[in-house]
């Protein structure tokens, strides 16, 4: 059966300005990431980035129901990306079709570690929580380098707005924050990875 596992990458109290989509089918997997800001969409398209996109949510969203139904499981870290697509698609045709659709593998991911790790204890991060995507990596031995690692996202795409706002090319940016771009890009794709591998986890345990 295939599965979909996406995460919105954007500043706090502000529209998203990437999202990243893992499709897993008997074929194989396929990571695209959709550019959703406007001032963002001049770094598509990118032979180094050649998974980027430029789109609408409303787009994204309709071609995930063309070509799998409204019954395929799609899965985020915490409701956040549900409350986003409710948010964007308010007084849309989509909106009904949106609603309660994203499964929240963060409370699978508890159920699980309650179960499988019951004397773990899970640290209590500043903004972001307790129960955080990378905790659970942690769990499985999924490894992400510091550098692609959490608490980076905010302050990397606030300087990347500032500088395209400013409209410097990016062929002219100086090479630390073209790595911003990048390990941005790369964060986003280790959380879609790395949940489907959690979620994997949980699925194989649940059999054993």
């Amino acid at each position: 059966m295939a599965e979909i596992f996406i995460d919105f990458e954007g500043n706090k109290d502000k529209p998203p300005t990437f999202l990243g989509v893992l499709e897993r089918t008997e074929d194989g997997e396929i990571f695209r990431q959709f550019v959703l800001e406007d001032v963002f969409t001049i770094l598509v398209p990118s032979e180094r980035h050649p998974q980027l996109r430029v789109n609408s949510l409303a787009n994204v969203l309709g071609e995930i129901d063309d070509q799998y139904g409204p019954d395929i499981p799609i899965y985020a870290w915490s409701s956040h990306e549900q409350d986003v697509i409710n948010h964007m698609l308010v007084d849309t045709e989509a909106s009904s079709l949106w609603i309660n659709r994203i499964i929240d593998a963060k409370k699978l991911a508890k159920r699980w570690a309650q179960a499988e790790f019951p004397d773990h204890k899970f640290e209590k991060t500043e903004f972001r929580g307790r129960h955080t995507l990378d905790q659970y990596l942690d769990l499985i031995e999924y490894t992400v380098s510091n550098v692609h690692g959490p608490g980076k996202t905010g302050t990397r795409l606030k300087s990347l707005r500032e500088t395209l706002v400013k409209g410097q090319l990016f062929q002219s940016w100086p090479p630390s924050k073209k790595k911003y771009w990048t390990n941005l890009l790369a964060h986003n794709m280790h959380d879609c990875y790395g949940m489907m591998s959690i979620i994997d986890r949980i699925k194989a345990d649940s059999k054993s």
